[in-house]
């Protein structure tokens, strides 16, 4: 409602004196007068924690009469925008109003007639939560080891070379993914393969299969498969004599495990599979029956609860003061020893000694709610319910949103704070951007255990986060009641839909036959998100007033592209994304929507559109599949040209924050002029023919706000960076044919990741590859990816290793970087030929460009002194 008082505001502000034009202002004015009474109703009711029927009934009522005028307005700003108004069409309109008037009056009616204005909180309380980090949830016990961490580890590292399956069974809530989690963190570098995965109580098994594949199989290698039985011939073909780990979490039915299961090799590399189930039978199915093989995690004892708790109320270690301390032990009592459980309510008890009276009221309700000796399911349903009525507006909201998503669908977190940016959830406030308070509401979710990070790398990078399916059942039923959210699942026989459909969530995941919903009613569909195959996707071209898409769509074999050239008649479009394994055709030109903030697709193209990135709210565009085999693609490259043209009015991107163009899809043939002007850019991932070396690096340069820069280069190319350049930049990726990169002193002095990606060459010196490595201060990791061009040797690549590791090692103290640097072999780094002579003299002559010839005298010394040890060390 506060978006759609905003529009109407706008169009009484307009300066259109056409008379037409004035008839229907005075309506709207009179119309926003209305709805401004309207919502201060509404915001008091929805302060209220379990309103009655009537207010809820109400509510519920008025929000969809504000979607109805939302989407109205849209419809009558786009239409007299383009086309002339008639006096029909204008009666039409103030017909129209009148009726939205109508609707609005009786709504006041009902407010009045039922008291509505005297419902309010007996004692409200609202959720404490601060923003914290991502170690919120999986840390939460940090000072223990989880609850079956010793005997797990056992099961893992007894030596037994043959593949072992141990399964870990416990309550919902109980831990039981922490612990894995801890498992995966503390042992999984042992194994040269792993993968983790959730599963689901209606589990797409391609979406588990090809999940799986993604992470065990080479990063450059398409996963293109879409049958069953392919894809778990190529997860085994890949794990083979391989040493690997792999996690299935959440594991409803053994049935699911009889077809994962075929995927792994029953090899003696030492491999370990780890399962967690909520079902005893499941546990041992998987485990063949073999009882010492599987982790029963226990509810937590009085005493850790009563440590957990006032660990995250008070902080780690801190004592419980003396005048909480009975109620404490009331409430840990009542919590049955789930993790889950204990960390929800610490929300809802601030740690001054002033705030009593509140943990009184959770005492009470504990008492109130739960039976004398309920079953642990039903004090975890009570307690997140009770949490979530407690949660301030705008959280409740962000969190119903991500059942838009299949259960235990793993959720990117900038996906899901750009996808609540494009519904309106989140706008700027005191200083930050809309970006920075979504990052926030998510953080704050996740310190709440709402929402659980499942995926923590070696580096303690969270990549992916989960709603637990005790909370996705919560938020299910609160989208049915507001009509906020329709899923539809391929099980689902008859597909009756009931209220206008807002938001539309198709999981079409398996099947082979889907019936879809009939198209006069998606009209009014805001939001669609798809999972499943290509074939079962209804027409785009039938939602009008779509805003947001999320588009994960697999081809069958049969598939040729994904057309969505009718993408550029959604004129309210705000975020699109596409993940599909088949190219997906575009119109030839965007025709610059409007509204488009974000455009994702991840996936072969047909062709890029020249207009793409000028749409004037762009924030964050990405095309491109990232690292595909280069030998699967075209040889023939089709470069890229995107600038305005002088004569189209074009405005330039200046709000992009996130441009990612990349290879061997989207190539350009150098780098745009006007990336210069992009003063909020924050990363760049862009793969061009050729750099103009000292032009085009003094463009990126001096972008001031840009941190994550990844550069793909086609022709050789030598790059020198001078001091003081790139002055934020924490992570640079680049890659060409050749390396030959120069840091001069005080360049990128913030820097704390390098990737480059190189060919070895056959007969190639080599040469200035990190010239000037140490004067990067703040560096922590280096990490190289090593290909081989065509007519290279084994002993060409080996040298090419060699030569960067030395390049490494005198460049800078390895004590520092600790072991995080890494060298990977690939098949092959995309580049452009050039004369043989041109590769071997790059490097000299861009070292007198970058110090002069004393610096090239030095390096040959260098390579002389290389060639000699290298002579020795082979003979």
């Amino acid at each position: 409602m506060v978006s759609l008082l905003a529009k109407l505001e706008k169009i009484t502000h307009s300066k259109n004196w056409d008379p037409w034009w004035c008839r229907v202002k005075d309506q709207i004015e009179q119309l926003r007068a209305d709805l401004s009474s309207m919502q201060e109703h509404l915001l008091k009711l929805s302060e209220v924690q379990d309103p009655p029927r009537a207010a809820g009934h109400w509510m519920k009522n008025l929000r969809e009469l504000s979607l109805d005028m939302d989407d109205w307005v849209d419809s009558f700003t786009h239409d007299y925008a383009s086309t002339d108004s008639t006096d029909d069409r204008t009666d039409r309109q103030i017909a129209r109003l009148k009726s939205f008037r109508r609707c609005l009056d009786e709504a006041q009616d009902q407010f009045i007639r039922y008291s509505l204005g005297c419902v309010q909180s007996p004692a409200k309380v609202t959720a404490t939560t601060t923003t914290t980090s991502h170690r919120a949830w999986t840390g939460a016990a940090a000072s223990t080891e989880p609850v079956g961490m010793d005997e797990l580890g056992r099961l893992l590292t007894d030596g037994e070379q043959q593949l072992k399956v141990v399964s870990v069974v416990g309550e919902a809530g109980a831990g039981k993914s922490t612990l894995v989690q801890k498992a995966w963190h503390k042992h999984g570098g042992q194994f040269e393969h792993r993968a983790f995965v959730q599963t689901a109580r209606k589990p797409d098994m391609r979406g588990i299969l090809r999940n799986i594949l993604s992470q065990v199989s080479s990063p450059h290698q398409p996963i293109d498969a879409c049958d069953v039985h392919k894809l778990v011939d190529s997860i085994s073909n890949h794990l083979r004599d391989k040493r690997y780990f792999i996690i299935v979490d959440d594991l409803w039915d053994v049935a699911v495990w009889d077809v994962v299961s075929h995927a792994f090799p029953m090899d003696n590399c030492g491999s370990r599979i780890i399962i967690t189930t909520t079902i005893e039978d499941v546990a041992l199915g998987c485990c063949n029956y073999e009882p010492q093989h599987i982790v029963n995690v226990k509810p937590l004892s009085a005493d850790l609860s009563k440590k957990l708790f006032a660990d995250r109320v008070f902080g780690p270690g801190k004592e419980c003061p003396q005048q909480f301390n009975d109620i404490l032990e009331e409430i840990t009592r009542k919590c049955g020893g789930l993790p889950l459980t204990i960390i929800s309510l610490t929300s809802l008890v601030p740690s001054r000694p002033e705030t009593r009276e509140q943990w009184l009221h959770l005492q009470r309700f504990l008492h109130k709610s739960l039976r004398a000796k309920p079953t642990s399911e039903e004090i975890l349903r009570e307690v997140l319910r009770h949490c979530y009525s407690c949660l301030p507006r705008y959280l409740k909201t962000c969190l119903m949103y991500p059942r838009i998503y299949p259960e235990n669908y793993m959720i990117s977190k900038e996906d899901l704070v750009n996808q609540w940016a494009a519904e309106g959830f989140v706008s700027a406030k005191e200083g930050k951007n809309a970006m920075q308070v979504g990052r926030n509401y998510f953080d704050e979710l996740v310190s709440l255990g709402m929402i659980q990070p499942i995926d923590v790398k070696y580096n303690d990078k969270v990549l992916f986060y989960v709603v637990p399916h005790m909370i996705l059942d919560l938020i299910t039923c609160k989208c049915i009641e507001d009509n906020f959210i329709t899923v539809v699942n391929y099980s689902h026989g008859k597909l009756d839909l009931y209220d206008k459909v807002r938001r539309l969530s198709l999981h079409f995941g398996s099947a082979t036959y889907a019936a879809t919903i009939p198209s006069t009613r998606l009209s009014q569909v805001r939001t669609l998100s798809f999972m499943g195959l290509l074939k079962c996707i209804p027409c785009i071209r039938d939602f009008k007033l779509l805003r947001v898409a999320i588009l994960h769509a697999w081809g069958d074999g049969r598939d040729r592209w994904f057309d969505l050239t009718a993408i550029s008649e959604l004129f309210r479009l705000v975020y699109l994304q596409v993940r599909c394994n088949v190219p997906v055709k575009l119109p030839d030109q965007m025709n610059c929507p409007e509204h488009l903030e974000t455009m994702e697709i991840d996936a072969g193209l047909h062709a890029v559109p020249s207009d793409v990135a000028f749409a004037p709210r762009l924030l964050h565009l990405r095309l491109g599949r990232e690292k595909r085999n280069p030998s699967a693609m075209d040889s023939n490259h089709r470069y890229l040209t995107l600038h305005p043209d002088s004569d189209s009015g074009m405005a330039l991107p200046v709000l992009l924050q996130t441009f990612e163009l990349l290879p061997p899809v989207c190539v350009g043939s150098r780098l745009p002029e006007w990336i210069r002007q992009l003063c909020e850019l924050c990363t760049l991932k862009i793969a061009v023919r050729e750099l103009q070396r000292e032009e085009d690096v003094d463009v990126l340069a001096g972008l001031p706000a840009l941190t994550s820069l990844s550069l793909h280069v086609r022709r050789v190319t030598s790059i020198s960076f001078r001091g003081g350049a790139f002055p934020v930049l924490r992570s640079f990726e680049y890659t060409c044919g050749v390396l030959s990169l120069g840091f001069q002193r005080g360049a990128m002095p913030n820097l704390t990741t390098l990737k480059v990606g190189f060919n070895a060459h056959g007969g190639e010196t080599h040469g200035g590859m990190l010239a000037g490595v140490q004067h990067l201060a703040s560096l922590e990791e280096i990490a190289a990816e090593i290909g081989a061009a065509s007519g290279a040797e084994e002993a060409d690549r080996s040298a090419a290793e060699h030569a960067l590791c030395r390049a490494v090692a005198d460049g800078l103290n390895l004590d520092r970087l600790a072991f995080r640097f890494h060298v990977t072999r690939v098949e092959q780094v995309d580049e452009e030929c050039c004369r043989p002579s041109e590769k071997h003299s790059l490097a000299s002559r861009e070292c007198t460009d970058f110090t002069g010839y004393s610096f090239f005298i030095l390096t040959t010394i260098a390579n002389i002194v290389f060639l000699f040890s290298f002579i020795i060390n082979t003979y």
